[in-house]
């Protein structure tokens, strides 16, 4: 089976406030998500996040290593990870298909 990786520019995103209440309640029933715009074929466009998991990136306090996932449609939902600065509100999106 082969594999292609995306990597996406992040150049909007949630609050570090909105990625960590998005985390603490991503199995409760009304699963809220957090946005994030990214740049897809030249475009922006926003896409709604599952937090499933956050890790801390270096010392500084504002960037963070996510993991989620996104419903590119009704049929399926993809697996992302996701490097985030909240201060810059920037970062990069990488999408493995199978």
């Amino acid at each position: 089976m082969s594999t292609n990786t995306k990597i996406l520019q992040i150049v909007n995103g949630p609050s570090s406030h909105e990625i960590v209440d998005a985390f603490k309640y991503a199995f409760h029933q009304f699963e809220p998500k957090v946005k994030f715009t990214i740049i897809l074929d030249g475009q922006k466009t926003e896409v709604k996040v599952k937090i499933l998991g956050i890790e801390h990136e270096g010392g500084g306090g504002y960037s963070y290593n996510i993991t989620g996932e996104v419903r590119p449609n009704d049929d399926f939902e993809q697996s992302v990870k996701i490097y985030f600065n909240t201060k810059s509100r920037e970062g990069h999106v990488i999408v493995t298909e199978k």
